[in-house]
């Protein structure tokens, strides 16, 4: 991941979550920057490998997949976000941690 983006204490935020095996939202207007951040994200876990749900670029039609129980790291386009009920970075009410790459933000954090 692109230390520039979002800092290093904000991937050790992400790190975090990936560990204690929490829900993750990346969220890009740029759908490159989406599956580089969510490869970077499981590269971080090296030399151990992310075993749940896995999505670096959510299509409109999995969309409900962000409402499940289960751990997951998705990476979501922008323009998608008002259908998840978002418009803005805010932080996840679902306990997810929200990674916004466009703005350099993290919101919500591990337990």
């Amino acid at each position: 991941m692109e230390w520039g983006i979002i800092g290093r204490g904000a991937a050790a935020a992400l790190l975090t979550a990936l560990l204690l095996e929490q829900k993750v939202v990346l969220v890009s207007s740029r759908p490159a920057r989406l599956t580089a951040a969510a490869q970077a994200a499981s590269a971080l876990l090296h030399p151990l490998r992310w075993s749940q749900v896995y999505v670096p670029l959510v299509p409109r039609s999995h969309l409900s997949v962000a409402g499940a129980p289960f751990p997951y790291v998705l990476g979501v386009p922008a323009h998608l976000l008002p259908a998840l009920g978002r418009a803005a970075p805010t932080v996840g009410v679902g306990g997810e941690l929200w990674v916004w790459l466009d703005e350099g933000l993290v919101q919500g954090a591990p337990p």
